[in-house]
């Protein structure tokens, strides 16, 4: 009897222990675990402060050059004209520039120079012009409105899905009527869809008229009302970029104004930038460069075939051969960080609350 007594405790002590054991290890596992997350988590949010030793690596400019793509709608062959790009090779373009370290940022961004990109890269901005659907457009599917199948949207919604660290925004510069980007919608969806996507909507006047050829009445009524247009839809968007078409601006001076500011039908409209068609500067600077002409801005043609190396791809090859011509980012969208050679360039009234060093 004694025995069987013994042997009971002796099992119940043992399972005790063991189960006070395991606990232990459970607990144990999971400090451990919350430990580790949690030091994870407070490195990842811990900014890497850049040394000048990290700058000189780095290469690090930021007064260099940004290219401002200009595309007018895709193809899958033989493009009619110089200014549309086959769809594989907008896709190549993508893939090129991902590989060689650039990244997408906003019209917005480029414009306030508020510029946040990964350390050692280069910021490139895309753009479009004239509403075309195979720029954008929607198609009904199950009841929904959702992208056309291979649009430059959709190809970039995808590009990001597999490289999210590229970014995915763009200007759509878009004339008046609306049937810009015909496709399922109305026009206020499809306005809406691009801005809650995170793309923007520019002006390229409402008719497309040569700028050059109008008085002060027509120039303010081209501009003014395709805002007017887009305002009636969006009511609290702000449509302050444009681009020139067929790149020519206003003759004289006194006309030239308009293109800043001006009023049409008793609103008033401004522009913070205008953009020609090809590298009209013909560097490709930031805005916060002493010689960069807010409405003389210079856009480079998505394409390979210029003889004189003024489109994309010339570019391209240009900065390939020259790697110290491009916009390197410190990484940190608080400071601009310029070589000492680069000092004299910067326009001071431009940088607002942003540390600048020079090394």
């Amino acid at each position: 009897m004694k025995k069987i007594i013994y042997v009971v405790l002796f099992t119940f002590v043992i399972c005790l222990a063991a189960c006070t054991n395991n606990e232990t290890v459970k607990k144990n596992m999971n400090d451990t675990k919350n430990t580790i997350d949690t030091e994870k988590e407070s490195s990842s949010n811990i900014k890497k402060v850049l040394t000048k030793e990290d700058y000189k690596n780095l290469k690090v400019n930021e007064l260099g050059e940004i290219p401002v793509i200009m595309y007018h709608g895709l193809v899958d062959e033989n493009p009619p004209t110089p200014y549309q790009r086959r769809r594989e090779d907008f896709k190549n373009d993508l893939q090129y520039l991902y590989d060689n370290k650039y990244r997408l940022i906003s019209m917005k961004d480029f414009t306030t120079h508020n510029i946040s990109v990964e350390a050692g890269c280069t910021p490139v901005v895309l753009t479009f012009d004239d509403g075309e659907p195979t720029d954008f457009s929607l198609i009904k599917k199950d009841g929904k409105l959702v992208l056309t199948p291979d649009c430059a949207v959709d190809i970039l919604e995808k590009f990001n899905e597999e490289h999210p660290n590229f970014g995915k925004t763009a200007t759509f510069y878009i004339n008046g009527g609306k049937s810009q980007f015909e496709g399922a919608g109305t026009y206020a969806e499809r306005l809406k869809y691009l801005v809650d996507n995170g793309y923007e909507i520019g002006n390229h006047t409402y008719s497309h008229k040569e700028l050059s050829k109008l008085d002060a009445t027509k120039l303010q009524e081209e501009i003014g009302k395709l805002v007017l247009e887009v305002n009636e839809e969006l009511p609290n968007y702000t449509v302050d970029t444009l681009t020139y078409p067929f790149g020519i601006r206003p003759k004289t001076d006194e006309l030239k104004a308009f293109i800043k500011e001006g009023s049409y039908s008793g609103k008033k409209y401004t522009n913070v930038i205008a953009f020609r068609e090809g590298p009209s500067m013909p560097k490709m600077l930031p805005t916060i460069h002493k010689s960069y002409d807010m409405y003389n801005a210079p856009r480079l043609r998505g394409a390979s075939n210029d003889k004189n190396g003024a489109d994309l791809w010339g570019y391209l090859k240009k900065y390939r051969k020259k790697p110290e011509l491009r916009y390197i980012s410190d990484g940190d969208d608080s400071t601009i960080v310029i070589p000492k050679n680069e000092e004299q360039n910067l326009a001071e009234n431009k940088i607002k609350d942003k540390k600048v060093i020079i090394y």
